[in-house]
């Protein structure tokens, strides 16, 4: 994991300062993270970036929705809904590509037989996301100008150890 989100940042910083060669911050990762079997990196204008662990598996569920049945699949599924860390863009992301079968796998979840994705997810989102439509949310990451990154560069740097 370690090494995709440094490609990761590498890939923004080329993207945000092309030919820039000096190497991207360093960032220490938590456990958990590295020892999730997928992870998604997701970057959002208004909180900055986020991590979501075992997103893999839920894309598999939500593309075939028979997989609610497993438990590790509603554990995980109930952890993101419930969760107060994980944001409801998270769940926009998987819900998107099929909100048919959405509506199936929280309907089987939540044990609601006409479940909708459609109808009924953006209430579902707000009554367990609430603070995330009740509170402003301030960034996680916030973009700094070249002036204020260089020290920053520097001092990393010099905590680097030497190839």
């Amino acid at each position: 994991m370690a090494s995709r989100y440094d490609a990761f940042m590498r890939a923004c910083t080329d993207r945000a300062q092309p030919g820039n060669t000096s190497p991207p911050p360093r960032h220490t990762l938590p456990g958990d993270l590295l020892d999730a079997k997928t992870a998604a990196i997701h970057f959002d204008p208004e909180t900055g970036i986020s991590f979501y662990l075992e997103f893999g598996l839920l894309q598999e569920l939500f593309a075939n929705p028979t997989l609610i049945n497993r438990r590790r699949y509603r554990e995980t599924l109930t952890s993101y809904l419930r969760g107060d860390d994980i944001s409801p863009a998270a769940i926009k992301l998987l819900t998107e590509p099929a909100p048919d079968n959405a509506g199936v796998v929280f309907g089987k979840l939540l044990k609601k037989k006409n479940f909708s994705w459609p109808k009924h997810g953006e209430s579902l989102l707000r009554r367990y996301k609430a603070r995330y439509f009740d509170e402003p949310q301030l960034p996680t990451t916030v973009p700094v100008s070249g002036m204020m990154a260089e020290p920053l560069r520097n001092a990393l740097r010099e905590e680097l150890p030497e190839p």
